[in-house]
C-alpha cells in the first residue's frame, strides 16, 4: 500500500489527496477499536489503522519538502516537522496506560483527535496552496500580455517561493 500510494502520488503530482486517505483509513480504525466489542473487528480497525498511518505518512515529509524553497527554510521546516512527529511517541507513552486496558479509551480517543485535526487542516491546507496558485497564474498571464521580458532565472532562483513561476504542490 505504502509503494502504491507513493508511486500514484508522483504521478499525479499530488499529495494531500493521499495524506487524506491515510487519515479516513486510521479515522475509520479508531472508530471501529473503540466502539467494537468482538475481537475480529478490534482487530479489523488495528488493520485499518496501521494501513492508513503507514500509507498516508510518506506523502507528509515529501508535501512539506515540495513547498519548501531554499535549502535553509526546507532544512529548518524538514527539521521542525521531524520534531514534532517525534513528539507522538511522548503523547502515546503518556495516553496508553495499562490500566485503561484492553479498550484504551483514553488513548484511541486523544488520536482520533489528532485524526480528525488532520482532517480538517489538510484540505486547509491544499486549499490555500491551490488559491495561492491560481493566483500566480492569473498574475503570470497578466505579465506575458503586458510584456515580453520578464526576471531572469537567477532573479526568480533567489526569490525562492515567492517567485512568480513557484507552484505550490497539492
Amino acid at each position: 500500500m505504502v509503494v502504491t500510494c507513493g508511486a500514484w502520488s508522483d504521478r499525479l503530482k499530488r499529495r494531500s489527496p493521499f495524506i487524506l486517505l491515510g487519515l479516513v483509513l486510521c479515522l475509520i480504525g479508531f472508530i471501529i477499536s473503540l466502539s467494537a466489542s468482538r475481537l475480529g473487528l478490534k482487530y479489523f480497525g488495528t488493520f485499518l489503522i496501521v494501513i492508513g498511518g503507514y500509507a498516508g505518512f510518506p506523502a507528509v515529509p515529501s508535501w512539506l519538502g515540495n513547498n519548501l524553497v531554499g535549502h535553509y527554510k526546507r532544512g529548518t521546516g524538514m527539521a521542525i516537522q521531524a520534531v514534532s512527529g517525534q513528539v507522538g511517541g511522548i503523547i502515546a507513552s503518556n495516553i496508553y496506560i495499562a490500566q485503561d486496558g484492553p479498550r484504551y479509551v483514553l488513548g484511541h480517543s486523544v488520536e482520533l483527535a489528532f485524526v480528525c485535526v488532520g482532517l480538517v487542516f489538510v484540505p486547509s491546507t491544499a486549499l490555500v496552496y491551490a488559491r495561492l496558485n491560481s493566483r500566480r497564474d492569473a498574475a503570470a498571464q497578466k505579465e506575458r500580455a503586458e510584456q515580453e521580458d520578464g526576471p531572469t532565472g537567477a532573479v526568480w532562483q533567489e526569490s525562492g517561493d515567492r517567485a512568480p513561476q513557484f507552484r505550490y504542490t497539492l
